[in-house]
């Protein structure tokens, strides 16, 4: 049987974003759950090296840079190490001043997609949506496109939605010309208000529970990086790494 293993690389998010060294504290719990980390998997932390290092001095590093980890299902072992700051990436992005804080739930809603499909804030398969705000005539909700599509193929562990208040003709003119390939939810007018999403475009990541775990705005995810930009910041948000 081969070798069940998981890698994802993570490019450095933004100063911005980066957690103070006085705030929120994370525990390793908090951590492993964030993180994804099967209950029989050890962790191991290292540098930029490879040499081990404490957890405490995981997080300490990884405020102001970024990481990678592997997970190996079958070695029940999984390794984050702290990325060489030459090799990272830097971003910027402001969050916007929403209806919804972190930690508080989304407006209860059923939204209706193109396909058919029915989405509601609460995942019952137990994993993380990651919500794109965009209209037809939004030219950075355009640019980042490509972006989008790329972490939907490598991430297929996280839900994805985008959300507009454009009519479903529109919306479905937009992904044929525009080469949208994620499941679109037109005519959400009443919850993007309810939200308070004021600024395109905007992404926001939601816990399986229905609450927010962050939001992102602004994120110049045209880039040739915007996909290594955006699985970063999702990466930092689960991991509990928040300003």
């Amino acid at each position: 049987m081969s070798k069940r293993f998981h890698r994802s690389m993570f490019a450095l998010m933004l100063l911005a974003l980066a957690m103070p060294a006085v705030g929120r504290q994370i525990t390793l719990e908090k951590f492993r759950a964030g993180m994804l980390v099967p209950e029989d998997v050890s962790v191991q932390f290292e540098d930029a090296s490879g040499k081990p290092i404490t957890f405490d001095q995981f997080v300490a590093a990884a405020r102001g840079g970024s990481f990678s980890k592997d997970i190996d299902t079958e070695a029940k072992k999984a390794v984050f190490r702290i990325n060489d700051p030459s090799t990272s990436h830097k971003s910027a992005a402001k969050a916007p001043a929403l209806n919804v804080g972190r930690g508080q739930s989304l407006p209860a809603t059923e939204l209706s997609t193109l396909a058919g499909g029915r989405w509601t804030p609460v995942a019952k398969d137990g994993r993380y949506t990651l919500l794109s705000f965009y209209f037809d005539e939004c030219v950075p909700c355009i640019a980042e496109i490509p972006a989008l599509n790329a972490y939907a193929h490598a991430h297929p562990e996280v839900r994805v939605l985008a959300v507009t208040f454009d009519a479903a003709k529109s919306a479905r003119t937009f992904r044929a010309t525009r080469h949208l390939e994620w499941p679109i939810a037109p005519d959400a007018q009443a919850f993007i208000d309810a939200l308070g999403v004021r600024t395109y475009p905007t992404l926001l990541l939601v816990r399986p529970d229905g609450t927010l775990a962050d939001s992102f705005t602004g994120a110049g995810l045209e880039s040739k990086d915007g996909a290594a930009r955006l699985e970063a910041w999702v990466h930092r948000t689960q991991a509990g790494m928040l300003r």
